[in-house]
């Protein structure tokens, strides 16, 4: 982000202005103390889809990071 992006710039290019254009199951993974996605953000995105009837799974991590660096043997194996 720039000092000249606009609010309509960032709400143009932030997920919750495409939830409309979801078309197949969605996974969420949220870290509970992500820095650059805080939870509130997730939780919208999360809310709007189901107002939609989307098909979409939310989970958290109590790590700091969505992406997690080691490979899993399950995809519920979330810490």
């Amino acid at each position: 982000m720039t000092a000249f992006s606009t609010q309509a710039d960032m709400l143009a290019r932030s997920p919750i202005g495409k939830v409309d254009q979801v078309r197949t199951p969605l996974m969420i993974v949220q870290g509970v103390n992500d820095v650059r996605v805080v939870q509130e953000e997730s939780d919208l995105m999360m809310e709007a889809l189901r107002a939609r009837d989307a098909e979409v799974e939310y989970l958290t991590r109590r790590t700091r990071a969505a992406a997690s660096r080691t490979r899993r043997t399950s995809s519920r194996s979330i810490d």
